[in-house]
């Protein structure tokens, strides 16, 4: 009966059996059980619980990171902040701009009148050559500070084949109260080619104030209000609709100007030096 725990190729009682071939070097290989083995109480290694990267002795670092979570509490404080005046900004949206738009849209109707009146005024006629002056129309609203009723408030600016016409019109809102906005249509340009431009004055409230965003052809743009009734003015007497959003780099030189009888005559007539010179000298009686 052959024997099953023998090793493969033969029993080890067989002397006819043959030797198993040996095993390349470097491989182990285990057919055993494992064997467990008891280690004694004393010597167990607790796991490490330590930091790999101990804190150094240094104060400035254990500060350093106090004042980095201080400053994420402090990113929420503002943030929170920030959204509490925006809830607040929205609840007087309509109390603030209610009256701020329509002083605004007043104070540039004013500088539109001004600036019409001093170009009109600095245009000088030379004979056979009478130059254009800017026309000014308002509708009554205007003059009575009335909102709401009539044609509401309007004026148009206009020299030739060029109009600007700068209105204030009111925004319905759905469930909402209505909210007024500056919009100013224009058709500038020279005979038939004339180009069509929208522009409008929004307003909005930060912190409490009101504010304004100035777009031309739903461009955003950074311009100062001040500038507006001026450029209006411009881009009409000069027929180009740029003027009213390009920007001016050099300061302007201002020319000097002219009156025709300085342009025409020197400074001191001969006829009159002369005439005033003979009444000067005394008359001396003849001899006789």
């Amino acid at each position: 009966m052959a024997n099953l725990d023998a090793p493969a190729g033969g029993s080890a009682e067989d002397g006819s059996s043959q030797p198993s071939p040996p095993r390349p070097q470097g491989l182990s290989v285990s057919t055993s059980r494992p064997v467990s083995v008891i280690v004694p109480p004393g010597t167990l290694v607790p796991p490490s619980t330590s930091a790999a990267y101990p804190p150094g002795e240094d104060s400035d670092n254990s500060a350093s990171m106090r004042a980095r979570l201080l400053n994420i509490a402090d990113s929420e404080t503002a943030a929170a902040k920030h959204l509490a005046q925006l809830d607040v900004d929205f609840a007087q949206r309509h109390t603030v701009l209610s009256q701020a738009v329509v002083i605004k849209y007043l104070e540039i109707v004013e500088g539109l009148r001004t600036a019409v009146r001093a170009f009109n005024e600095r245009l000088t006629d030379s004979p056979g050559h009478p130059l254009p002056r800017i026309s000014w129309y308002e509708t009554a609203n205007v003059s009575l500070r009335d909102v709401i009723s009539g044609d509401g408030m309007r004026v148009r600016v206009q020299r030739i084949n060029s109009s600007f016409d700068l209105l204030l019109k009111m925004v319905h809102r759905a469930g909402r109260e209505d909210l007024p906005i500056i919009e100013g249509y224009g058709s500038i340009g020279r005979e038939q080619i004339r180009t069509e431009t929208l522009m409008r004055i929004e307003g909005f409230v930060e912190k409490g104030k009101a504010k304004y965003r100035y777009s031309q052809d739903f461009k955003r743009l950074d311009l100062p209000l001040e500038e507006v009734p001026d450029r209006i003015v411009m881009a009409v007497a000069a027929h180009d609709y740029t003027l009213l959003s390009r920007a001016f780099h050099a300061p302007l030189i201002p020319k000097v100007r002219e009156t025709a009888d300085e342009a025409d005559m020197p400074a001191v007539s001969p006829i009159a030096a002369s005439s005033t010179d003979s009444s000067s000298v005394p008359t001396t009686p003849n001899a006789s």
